[in-house]
């Protein structure tokens, strides 16, 4: 059994992996800020209290910054896993004026502060929540070894960074996890489906960027969390320093106006639409090369079909929609 600390823990990925790894046998810290953002419809506080029900899964909140708070609560648990899932989501908004220096104050300040703590309370499993679009510039699929390009807003800017922090640390294993666009119950409400099946329960038109000439890389949360702890039992196996980064997706793009005809067809509703602009910032194409997780005996099996058929089933229940 480790003793396992998740950062952002009740975030969507967080709220996840903490009943999966729960459900190991792990013991289960979280650690959220609980931001206003993710809370305006009551989402994150529903995930924290789904979770501080469950025995073997505890919760504070704190602030990764907060070194008076933080430094003697971590040295009081002695962990020896880390999930680093916390920091700024809303990519787009990374790249707006006045928006950025929240990015580089958590993503990149934050994360050096929690880099001392691991290396000074022994934490030698840290794994670390990197995206996909750190490879935006390359030519689709993207593998964990193209040359990363100049970043197109701050939320990645940061990620590139967190690769280069983690790796130059004194960590003994750091393990960077290139999630792509990950999504199912619970998920964040700045996230195309939830943003998309509203409109449709609303009755308001969908915003299709780019007049939907755009496509992403989609992976279900069951399998991103399956790919997670394929990752970290490898890395708990596997002896001496590890360096390692791994793409989580399904490997497989779907362009944005099929992605909204599928969300259609799960939802029951043919909605209305709105072409605006490509935003700043936005990467237009996403696709995982996933051959080296593969390589570990993991694979999606759920498919977009599948997944946005049980997304839409928890949304209305959530949401109250007859």
């Amino acid at each position: 059994m480790a003793k396992i600390l998740i950062t952002g823990g009740v975030g969507f990925i967080g709220y996840h992996l903490a009943l999966a790894l729960n459900s190991d046998g792990h013991q289960i810290w979280l650690l959220d800020n609980f931001n206003l953002w993710d809370s305006v419809k009551g989402i994150k506080r529903d995930r924290k209290n789904l979770l501080t029900e469950v025995d073997g899964i505890d919760f504070m909140r704190m602030d990764i910054r907060s070194q008076d708070e933080i430094w003697p609560w971590f040295e009081a648990h002695q962990f020896d896993t880390a999930v680093h899932l916390a920091g700024h989501g809303m990519i787009r908004t990374s790249a707006e004026a006045g928006n950025k220096l929240p990015y580089v104050m958590t993503g990149i300040a934050g994360v050096t502060e929690l880099i001392e703590m691991f290396e000074r309370f022994g934490v030698n499993n840290v794994f670390y929540a990197s995206t996909g679009e750190v490879s935006q510039g390359n030519a689709l699929p993207w593998s964990e070894s193209v040359p990363i390009q100049p970043a197109l807003n701050h939320y990645t800017l940061s990620k590139i960074a967190n690769e280069m922090q983690f790796n130059m640390s004194d960590i003994q294993k750091t393990v960077g996890l290139r999630l792509f666009n990950t999504y199912g119950p619970y998920g964040r409400i700045d996230m195309a489906p939830t943003k998309f099946a509203t409109c449709l329960q609303d009755n308001l038109p969908i915003q299709v960027h780019n007049e939907g000439n755009m496509s992403r890389d989609w992976i279900y949360i069951d399998d991103a969390i399956n790919g997670i702890k394929t990752i970290m039992n490898h890395t708990w196996n596997t002896d001496g320093q590890v360096r390692e980064i791994y793409n989580i997706g399904s490997g497989t793009k779907t362009s944005l106006n099929d992605f909204i005809t599928k969300l259609e067809t799960a939802y029951g509703v043919t909605g209305t639409k709105e072409l605006v602009d490509m935003a700043s910032g936005e990467v237009q194409d996403t696709q995982a090369d996933i051959t080296k997780l593969q390589a570990l005996g993991w694979s999606p099996t759920t498919s977009l079909d599948d997944g946005l058929a049980s997304f839409v089933t928890w949304f209305k229940t959530y949401y109250g929609v007859s």
